[in-house]
Order: structure tokens, then C-alpha cells, then sequence
């Protein structure tokens, strides 16, 4: 990657598919999890053969979560709310998920957990035993 916080659509999908391909740099995450990258993260964590489809699954609640955490400072409620429709019209049951605990952490704003929603803790709940 050229520039880590200034990514170009196509160098992170070259780099979702590398799967040996190291991480481009610390908070990597945060410069993806942007509105403006949203179609790519829906895609991509969706992608059953994307090698890091977790990690656009992160970036997902990432969007959300900062965005409650900063009361709408960093990300509008209207953008995070028109995300989670378009998260919900993807019918994949991860992103459901997230569908269902994003509106439920937008309307219940004292309910979020950073560990959970800006960390890896979201990832847990997919992970088979």
C-alpha cells in the first residue's frame, strides 16, 4: 500500500485475497472502516473465499461502534444507519447479526462495550468451538 490512512479501493482488495500478505501498518482497521469504503466491507466480509473476511467484519462493527462511542462525531447517524439497511439487505447471517446488535446499540447508546465493538471481542461470537 502506498499510503496506509489514505488506501486505495484496489490495493485493499489486492491485499484482502494475499492471505500470506502481512499487516500494512498499526491501525490499519481504522483507515479502512469508513463509510466510504462500506459496499467493499459488506462485499468482502460476505466473501466466503476472502482469506480476511473477518477482518472487514471487524471494520464493520468498527463503523458502528466509533460511531455511538463518539456520539456521531465521526461518523453521521443517518451514513451508520443507511450502513446497517444495506448490512440487513445482504441476507448473510454474520451481518445480520450485526444488523441486529448495531440497531440495538444505536437506540441503547449506554450499552456499548469498546472490547466488543472497536476491539476483536465481535469476532468471538463466530468462532467455532
Amino acid at each position: 500500500m502506498q499510503e496506509q490512512w489514505k488506501p486505495q479501493m484496489e490495493e485493499i482488495r489486492a491485499w484482502a485475497f494475499e492471505s500470506d500478505s502481512p499487516w500494512p501498518g498499526q491501525d490499519f482497521d481504522l483507515s479502512v472502516a469508513e463509510l466510504h469504503f462500506a459496499d467493499l466491507i459488506i462485499e468482502l466480509s460476505c466473501d466466503a473465499s476472502c482469506p480476511k473476511k473477518d477482518f472487514f467484519l471487524s471494520c464493520a462493527y468498527i463503523i458502528v461502534g466509533d460511531a455511538v462511542m463518539t456520539e456521531y462525531e465521526t461518523r453521521s447517524k443517518a451514513g451508520v444507519e443507511q450502513f446497517l439497511q444495506q448490512i440487513k439487505a445482504t441476507n448473510n447471517e454474520r451481518l445480520l447479526t450485526l444488523y441486529k446488535l448495531g440497531t440495538k446499540l444505536v437506540a441503547t447508546p449506554s450499552s456499548f462495550d469498546y472490547d466488543f465493538w472497536c476491539g476483536e471481542g465481535c469476532l468471538a461470537q463466530y468462532k467455532v468451538s
